[in-house]
């Protein structure tokens, strides 16, 4: 009877051994770890340079018909436009918050541009007769204040951007009435506006990324008034008033090195 009492007793600790075993090796459910889009990070702050291709469009009015006051008369329209292209260049600095793949941010730049235009007429006067009005204007420079929005997808990060603008506007109005008088204003003044563009960005390497962006700058029109020589020759009201109207079509590649961020990165 005693042998068989132990025999139950050692059966019992058996399966109670077995049991805690395979309790301590059976396997324990993880909820699996949350998932990070497999995107390329611009949710940093970056700065960078870039060269852009501008085309500036302007129109000029003569309110009061300075050109008009001229013996010869003709040299001039009521309004006058033109449109001058060249290259710039310039710098830019912003920072990005990124959500998943989407991506907001602010960007500030400054572009020299420098791109001159004249309008030069002649009322067909010969020799001591010819009389000839010039408009010359220079835009020097240009900057903007801009958000961006858009979306990543794979390294390439496509984005749409509005904001303000603001630029240097230099201009000269000639006016010669041979035998009469000769007018020479100069004009300088900053101005702002709005602007609106496109682009995209690719995450080349962990810091550096090319974009290109397309931007038009619509700025406020100005108006500025002259005391004239030659109108008041002519009996006319002597204080003139110009208008002009400025807009630029911008096109830009440039580097941008940002401060953390990456190429796409699938993450776990």
């Amino acid at each position: 009877m005693k042998k068989l009492i132990l025999a139950g007793v050692s059966v019992a600790a058996m399966a109670a051994a077995s049991s805690s075993y395979a309790a301590d090796i059976a396997p324990v459910y993880k909820a699996p770890p949350a998932f990070v889009p497999a995107c390329a990070q611009f949710g940093v702050f970056y700065v960078g340079a870039h060269g852009a291709w501008n085309t500036h469009d302007w129109n000029w009015r003569d309110r009061d018909g300075w050109t008009g006051a001229m013996n010869g008369g003709g040299q001039f329209g009521a309004t006058e436009e033109s449109s001058k292209s060249g290259f710039g260049g310039g710098v830019q600095a912003g920072w990005n918050y990124q959500a998943g793949c989407t991506v907001f941010g602010i960007e500030a730049d400054w572009t020299w541009t420098s791109l001159g235009n004249s309008k030069f007429s002649t009322d067909g006067g010969v020799g001591a007769a010819l009389d000839t009005a010039q408009i010359d204007t220079n835009m020097k420079w240009m900057g903007t204040v801009r958000t961006r929005s858009g979306v990543v997808v794979n390294n390439l990060l496509l984005y749409v951007t509005g904001g303000l603008a603001y630029a240097k506007f230099n201009r000269t109005y000639t006016g010669i009435d041979i035998g009469v008088a000769t007018d020479v204003f100069d004009d300088s003044s900053t101005r702002w506006g709005g602007v609106v563009g496109v682009g995209a960005e690719w995450a080349l390497w962990n810091s550096v990324s090319l974009k290109g962006e397309v931007l038009y700058a619509r700025f406020q029109d100005n108006e500025s008034t002259f005391r004239s020589a030659i109108a008041t020759a002519a009996g006319n009201n002597p204080n003139v008033r110009f208008e002009n109207q400025d807009a630029v079509w911008s096109g830009r590649i440039g580097l941008n090195w940002r401060f953390g961020g990456g190429p796409i990165v699938a993450r776990y």
